[in-house]
């Protein structure tokens, strides 16, 4: 079993790689043997996802003797491998060999202070006072022997660092007398010190930039590397880029901020104090030349010019009295119009010629509705209040009454009590249309029944519906059907009030007349009757 200082310290000794670091390296493993509270490297990864949608990230955190990170290793090949060492070790790790001797981007951070594991990372470890160290040994590349990486410190200064992925190995500063970190390995492998989460969001930048000095040196994909690019962690900042916002920003790279941006014209104020300027860029701060004028105490020249700057144009101008003073002009006097005194002033009811009914004196002629009939707005009561008629309101409109609304007006008359056609009487006879009687023949022929009032039409009885010639059952000789069957005078023998001549005009005899009396011929009146002969010479 070999441990992870054979790995490293191979790794270091490997010179020569002259793999391309593209940016388009997309597969992260991350191995952690231990616990942290706060991870900034895990962070860190976060962010790098957000900027590479396409970067796919394994996690193998709590990895206490990196097993799970050689089963990852065992049939993947990833772009880039970062291992936490936190625990005791030493590890067998025949696969992360195999990783970093074919010459593997990795990035080793976070081991404890401890001798065996810092020797893990192919470093001696030495103790001075008040200070750990961690000096860097001969299998780095030349030139970094003698920048020791201080250990322990209780913080860190800025860092900067270059992120050119150049064939040899490339230096990465020191946070001066804080922890730090080296490349090597022909700049495919980082070294961390014992950098602390105290760091905050620096440290988690710190491990991004990292992270992209690998994969890639376009860390915000606008399409230009770093250090060309002079804030890669910005997609608006690249050489060409436009620089014309005033932000305070070298958006162009070109080594002066806002340097494209273009001064316009401006206005400011109103009126009179209306004044011109041009618009400025000082530190990212966008200003205007323009300053308005002094405004005048107040506007009553009739000029056309807002003297006193408030945006009304001469309102405190008053002329004299108009000519027109009687009915809506009253009062009126001359405005200032357009730089001019003029009456225009007689308010908004004002007509040249009358035409309103509104009961007011709009051409000022001192007569109020010239040929309205009534006052716009003016009601009346219309209709009547006879029978069943009910009054409603005419309203004017336009100097004409309108029509009568809520009336109830007049209808034609029917038998029920009410006088529908409000003339005054109820059920007139010769407005209704009474139905026939039953009882059509004799002296009933043109019967109709009676009009009862509230009650309706009377059902046909007596002489009251069929006349006073009618008998339920005929008794009089009268020669009329007076039970109306269709037979007159039934039984009689003759017509009451009829008479006929009786007896005989021969000889001595003479006629008389009979009179029809309850349907029977009465005495012979006026008859000379046969007498017994006698011998007179006459019969």
């Amino acid at each position: 079993m070999r441990n992870l200082l054979g790995l490293f310290m191979a790794a270091f000794a490997f010179t020569g790689l002259s793999m391309p670091i593209t940016a388009d390296a997309q597969d992260v493993l991350y191995c952690r043997d231990g616990n942290l509270g706060t991870d900034a490297m895990d962070a860190a990864l976060m962010d790098f996802t957000a900027m590479s949608p396409m970067a796919t990230v394994t996690r193998n955190l709590d990895d206490t003797s990196l097993t799970a990170c050689e089963t990852a290793l065992a049939g993947t090949t990833f772009d880039l491998v970062i291992v936490a060492v936190q625990n005791n070790g030493p590890y067998t790790t025949p696969n992360f060999d195999a990783h970093v001797m074919g010459g593997g981007r990795t990035i080793f951070t976070e081991w404890n202070q401890d001798a065996a594991n810092a020797a893990m990372f192919g470093a001696t470890y030495t103790t001075e006072t008040n200070t750990t160290t961690l000096t860097v040994v001969a299998p780095f590349d030349a030139g970094l022997t003698a920048n020791p990486i201080t250990l322990m410190n209780p913080g860190w200064g800025t860092y900067t660092m270059t992120l050119a992925p150049t064939g040899g190995a490339t230096s990465i500063a020191r946070l001066g007398t804080g922890a730090g970190a080296v490349r090597s390995a022909s700049g495919r492998t980082i070294i961390n010190g014992m950098l602390f989460d105290t760091g905050g969001a620096d440290l988690q930048r710190f491990f991004l930039n990292e992270i992209r000095a690998l994969l890639g040196p376009d860390a915000d994909g606008d399409g230009v590397d770093a250090p060309a690019d002079c804030d890669d962690f910005d997609a608006t900042v690249f050489p060409g880029a436009p620089d014309m916002v005033c932000d305070g920003v070298d958006n162009d790279c070109n080594g002066t901020a806002d340097d494209g941006f273009m001064s316009t014209a401006t206005t400011c104020g109103v009126g009179a104090c209306e004044g011109t300027g041009m618009t400025t860029c000082m530190a990212g701060v966008e200003g205007d030349t323009c300053v308005a004028g002094a405004p005048a105490p107040d506007d009553a020249t009739c000029d056309g010019v807002d003297d006193d700057c408030d945006g009304d144009v001469d309102e405190g101008v008053t002329g004299a009295v108009c000519a027109l003073t009687e009915g809506v002009c009253a009062g009126a006097s001359e405005r200032c119009v357009d730089g001019a005194l003029a009456c225009e002033g007689y308010g908004e009811d004002y007509e040249e010629e009358e035409s309103a009914c509104d009961g007011l004196d709009n051409d000022c002629d001192g007569t109020t509705d010239e040929g309205c009939p009534c006052e716009d707005g003016a009601t009346q009561a219309c209709g009547r209040d006879v029978g069943a008629c009910e009054r409603g309101v005419q309203t004017c409109t336009g100097g004409t009454w309108g029509l009568c609304e809520g009336e109830i007006g007049p209808m034609g008359e029917s038998c029920n009590g009410v006088d529908d056609d409000c003339d005054g009487t109820e059920d007139e006879p010769a407005e209704l249309s009474p139905p026939d009687c039953p009882l059509q023949l004799g002296v009933c022929v043109g019967s109709r029944r009676r009009c009862g009032g509230a009650s309706g039409f009377l059902a046909c009885a007596g002489t009251e519906s069929y006349g006073g010639d009618y008998q339920v059952s005929e008794s009089l000789c009268d020669g009329l059907d007076n039970d109306c069957d269709g037979v007159t005078d039934e039984g009689c023998m003759c017509v009451d009030g009829t008479s006929q001549p009786c007896g005989s005009d021969v000889g001595a005899c003479r006629s008389g007349t009979q009179t029809c009396a309850g349907g029977v011929y009465g005495a012979c009146a006026g008859e000379v009757a046969p007498a017994v002969e006698t011998c007179d010479g006459v019969d």
